[in-house]
């Protein structure tokens, strides 16, 4: 079967994040929920880490993109 192929393979690479996402949705199809939630947590962290290694700059950017401007702004004319 070609589950449990994949379940042998995130055994030997338990840090393949992408076998985690695809494995999920089977998982759900399934209906075996408990191991879905856990095969996306799984991936969630896998992604997360990777996001975190190549692009180091993502958290502060976005939180610059979602502040207010006009707070960020008021902060930068203090400095004048």
């Amino acid at each position: 079967m070609l589950v449990a192929r994949v379940e042998e393979r995130l055994r030997i690479n338990p840090e393949d994040g992408a076998g985690w996402s695809v494995i999920g949705p089977v998982y759900m199809r399934l209906g075996r929920y408990q191991e879905a939630a856990e095969a996306f947590r799984k991936a969630n962290e896998e992604f997360e880490q990777r996001r975190l290694e190549e692009f180091p700059y993502l958290p502060p950017a976005l939180y610059l993109f979602v502040a207010d401007p006009v707070e960020l702004s008021a902060g930068l004319d203090d400095n004048a």
